[in-house]
């Protein structure tokens, strides 16, 4: 009897530590933080150069497609040789179910948001893109905490609050534009500090 009960103890202490192993796997973020800083810098250096720009009388349809476009595939670039390395030092499967449910999910969610920013650009001008590129990211956010981290929600809510801040801000087109465009590069930076921190805390 006793030793049917110390039996049972290590199997219950045993399913304890698998449990706690696939919590923590399961939380694991699949980008390093040096991703957040890079993409980071790429943003706050390309709403340096639209402020620039703007002010050379640089019309911002022409920064949208002159630079915009190919800061934006070389930011995709990044992220998807992150991806790789990411998966290549921890061995990780490229597409774990949860990878592809989380994609699937966001891509929908992305292409509808698209939609709705063309409307509402055709209907409106392009006054209320920089709320909707904030909206955008709090989505993104939000996705990822539900396979990450949960503080990304925080930042999720933080881009939420900015966006209806915006929303309601007195300033121009352009104004609105540097503030949007800034407050995701600082939040991207933000973001990797923050990994980085709950890395170095989980002994990674």
């Amino acid at each position: 009897m006793e030793e049917d009960k110390r039996d049972f103890e290590r199997y219950a202490s045993d399913i304890a530590t698998i449990k706690s192993i696939l919590m923590a796997s399961d939380e694991k973020f699949f980008y390093d933080p040096w991703y957040f800083y890079i993409e980071g810098v790429c943003v706050l250096s390309g709403t340096c150069a639209q402020y620039l720009l703007t002010g050379t009388g640089v019309a911002l349809s022409s920064i949208f497609y002159n630079m915009w476009i190919p800061l934006i595939i070389l930011m995709f670039l990044i992220e998807t040789f992150a991806w790789i390395k990411k998966v290549n030092k921890e061995g990780l499967p490229y597409f774990a179910r949860y990878v592809i449910k989380l994609w699937s999910a966001a891509s929908g969610a992305f292409v509808g948001i698209c939609l709705l920013v063309a409307i509402i650009v055709k209907y409106t001008g392009a006054l209320y893109v920089p709320v909707a590129i904030l909206v955008i990211m709090s989505m993104f956010m939000f996705f990822i905490a539900q396979v990450s981290y949960l503080f990304f929600y925080f930042f999720g809510v933080l881009l939420c609050a900015a966006a209806f801040t915006v929303y309601f801000l007195e300033a121009s087109l352009t104004g609105k534009f540097l503030i949007s465009e800034a407050l995701i590069g600082f939040a991207m930076i933000a973001m990797g500090v923050s990994t980085s921190l709950k890395e170095k805390g989980n002994g990674n």
